[in-house]
């Protein structure tokens, strides 16, 4: 549509280049003692769950009829998985903690 000026690439040309959250990611990781491939196994199942999470939540939405109740329980969910826990509080989910005390 418009011609690019003289020594200048066309916005259709050139690569558009967006920062992601995924960059932050491996150094947080590798902060913590991960090495890399286990920082590549840590990213490759979070790819696994979102490509069966999203399809299973659509058909679960559609079979119920209810796409707003799937969506907030999706939302409750994901923040109940990501909310740092209170301070004082156990850090151990209580599965483990079940499992460590019987074993």
């Amino acid at each position: 549509m418009f011609a690019a000026a003289e020594g200048q690439e066309s916005t259709t040309s050139r690569e558009i280049k967006r920062p992601c959250a995924g960059i932050l990611f491996q150094p947080f990781l590798s902060a913590r003692g991960l090495e890399p491939e286990a920082i590549a196994v840590v990213r490759a199942a979070g790819i696994a769950i979102r490509v069966v999470a999203a399809p299973l939540a659509g058909r679960i939405a559609d079979r119920l009829d209810a796409s707003r109740a799937v969506l907030s329980a999706s939302i409750a969910g994901i923040a109940l998985l990501t909310i740092p826990p209170l301070p004082g509080a156990a850090a151990e989910p209580a599965a483990a903690r079940h499992i460590r005390n019987n074993v």
